[in-house]
């Protein structure tokens, strides 16, 4: 029982030291990958410093053409230009009861009834039309103002 105890106690030491060792071959390891980390890092800040200090004498000789902003307005014109012809034209237009009411329509007349109760068009902030098929009639909000009068025939 002895020997047992002395060959254990040898096994506890021989692992001991094999931990240790592990342990000093992975610290190693992770130091060596830290410092070359750190280098790659200096490097990377060292090249950016580089091209900033290059972008830095560049950028006078960029600031002495201003003959360029011409074109830049006329390049801002044509993408405007362009975009004003990409916009859809659409319109909405209703079918019930063998009728074609466009909404449109329905806006200006709308409009022109409201300039007709002696109200002024530019007051005009919102229109909210609600059409009833059943009824035939088109029913109008202007600015929130609702009134059993605010209708049109279809």
């Amino acid at each position: 029982m002895a020997e047992a105890k002395k060959t254990t106690a040898v096994k506890t030491e021989a692992e001991k030291s094999t931990a240790k060792t592990t342990a000093k071959t992975t610290a190693k390891k992770a130091q060596t990958k830290a410092e070359s980390a750190a280098k790659k890092v200096e490097e990377a800040a060292k090249k950016v410093v580089e091209k900033t200090e290059e972008a830095k004498k560049a950028a006078p000789a960029k600031k002495a053409a201003p003959a360029k902003k011409p074109a830049a307005r006329k390049t801002a014109a044509k993408k405007t230009a362009e975009s004003k012809a990409a916009e859809i034209e659409s319109s909405v237009v209703v079918q019930f009861d063998n009728k074609n009411v466009a909404t449109s329509a329905l806006i200006e007349e709308v409009k022109k009834l409201w300039t007709e109760a002696g109200n002024k068009a530019a007051d005009i902030k919102d229109i909210k039309v609600y059409l009833n098929v059943y009824e035939s009639k088109a029913y109008y909000v202007v600015n929130g103002e609702a009134k059993p009068e605010y209708f049109i025939s279809l």
